[in-house]
């Protein structure tokens, strides 16, 4: 098992029922397909999504504002998540407070990855992207909650190699996906477990 795995665990607070990624969908062919590959753990566990042949944003979102609550303004979270490509190559990881997108472009056949310019409210305040073994990357993005509000969401769009959302897909090019974590304070190794209430 990769080390990162099993190293001291915080909570994971994603709700638990999505972490099999049933969540809302856009644009998507096929999709989210369920044990689609095999994940970082050994299990083939990986969801597989695949943009349409649609010109518009093709995305995943893993739970909407407001399904977090009492996430006080101030409070310093990480989203993560595995990803690797099942035949596309960009990808942009979200993570978002009350529509307040702070996120990074990766390139899933090199690793490189860019961030909004200094001084953009879209830029994260902290990231990591972890290369792993078999083309898969694990992408945390922690950010502090600024608004008074405290609903949060995590995405995955498909992007092309200048950042563009609304693009069309092939159909059959996709990412695969696991393990989504919300954490209290800065990375932490993933944690499938409940959240602990």
């Amino acid at each position: 098992m990769n080390p990162a795995l099993i190293r001291r665990r915080a909570p994971n607070l994603a709700p638990a029922a999505g972490r099999g990624f049933r969540w809302y969908a856009e644009a998507l062919t096929d999709s989210p397909r369920a044990n689609a590959g095999i994940a970082p753990d050994g299990t083939n566990t990986a969801v597989k999504i695949t943009a349409n042949t649609d010109a518009k944003a093709h995305l995943i979102v893993a739970f909407a504002p407001g399904n977090l609550p009492d996430i006080p303004q101030g409070s310093l979270h990480t989203f993560s998540v595995f990803v690797k490509s099942a035949g596309w190559r960009y990808v942009r990881i979200s993570f978002e407070w009350y529509y307040a997108d702070h996120s990074l472009d990766l390139d899933l056949l090199t690793g490189a990855y860019t961030m909004p310019p200094a001084g953009s409210p879209f830029r994260p305040r902290a990231c990591r992207v972890e290369t792993l073994p078999d083309g898969w990357y694990r992408v945390s993005i922690t950010e502090v909650n600024t608004k008074t509000a405290g609903g949060m969401s995590a995405r995955v769009y498909f992007v092309d190699a200048a950042g563009n959302l609304n693009i069309p897909g092939d159909g059959t090019s996709g990412i695969l996906l696991w393990g989504y974590q919300i954490n209290r304070g800065g990375p932490a190794p993933y944690n499938p477990a409940p959240p602990l209430i």
